[in-house]
């Protein structure tokens, strides 16, 4: 990534608080003969408050064992989070670089390219979404690779720090996993079925007990079990509100977009997602159901259905 010297150092770890599209403008010239760029995208993109918070757990990256960082820099890389400027270009001109920071973000921590394709690709689909990268250069038309490899594996050993299942608990931990190129990337993720591909969480541990008592009622016995559909019926009044956030978790988007567009009231779309849960999703459980509701903050939901089953 692309640094801002007043801000960073050489193989500091960038992480992405928001996001702004550099190449959503109008650039032409000012009658002074100077480039002019106006802002024509959506503005400062909001990355994921999920990821946000990982990274806001102790011990904060790095620290005496970060092995990398100790080895790679006389002084220590610090984690810059806030926002990153993203878009189509290589930046290796420095009157170009200020020009951005200029229209785009003054506050900026530094400019990268692959973010805003990330971003549109994935956060749609309700992907958590966050740019985590380690600065190579500065932009300033003295570009190199002598720090590529080092940046990389930098902002490697920061993700692993704050994803490591020591640092977290075990739900968000597994939630952290599946989230955004994790869950695209492992082709034993999903089973190849047509249009009608689902998710397969058949790898993923069931909760435990803590991961569903904090702050409520004791959890269902057996997670494992199958939902029926009467239970579905009555459960779906606690979170139909968000049916869709719901159905990118357990079903593929293509799958989700198909229900979104039937004539149907946003109830009957609701039972419709957990229908095709059941009848397609090689593990469709309490288990899954609930990290699903986890995800989505809907913790309340998970609590009242809990209290149905118990019931």
């Amino acid at each position: 990534a692309c640094g801002v010297k007043t801000k960073n150092d050489y193989l500091d770890v960038l992480v992405s608080e928001k996001l702004s599209v550099y190449t959503s403008a109008r650039i032409g010239m000012k009658k002074t003969g100077s480039l002019s760029i106006t802002n024509r995208g959506p503005g400062n993109l909001k990355t994921s408050d999920f990821f946000s918070d990982v990274f806001k757990q102790p011990p904060f990256w790095p620290t005496e064992t970060s092995t990398l960082a100790n080895r790679f820099s006389t002084q220590k890389p610090q984690l810059c989070p806030g926002l990153i400027l993203s878009g189509n270009y290589l930046i290796d001109n420095i009157n170009l670089k200020n020009q951005l920071l200029c229209h785009f973000g003054h506050d900026a921590v530094g400019i990268e390219m692959e973010g805003a394709g990330l971003f549109h690709g994935y956060k749609e689909h309700g992907y958590h979404i966050m740019i985590v990268k380690a600065v190579s250069d500065f932009g300033d038309g003295q570009k190199s690779k002598e720090y590529q490899p080092s940046a990389a594996l930098l902002a490697a050993e920061a993700l692993h720090h704050y994803l490591s299942d020591v640092q977290l608990p075990e739900a968000l931990a597994r939630a952290c996993r599946r989230s955004t190129i994790g869950e695209v990337a492992s082709p034993n993720r999903s089973q190849s079925m047509g249009d009608d591909t689902v998710f397969s969480r058949a790898n993923s541990s069931p909760l435990s007990d803590d991961d569903t008592t904090i702050d409520g009622p004791e959890v269902f016995d057996d997670m494992t079990s199958k939902p029926t559909h009467q239970l579905l019926a009555r459960s779906k009044i606690h979170f139909v509100n968000k049916w869709k956030e719901i159905g990118y978790e357990l079903l593929k988007p293509k799958v989700v977009q198909s229900i979104d567009r039937m004539s149907k009231t946003k109830d009957e779309k609701c039972m419709e997602m957990l229908e095709r849960w059941l009848e397609t999703c090689s593990n469709p459980t309490y288990s899954v159901l609930f990290d699903a509701l986890h995800e989505q903050h809907l913790s309340d939901a998970v609590k009242k259905i809990n209290k149905l089953l118990k019931s």
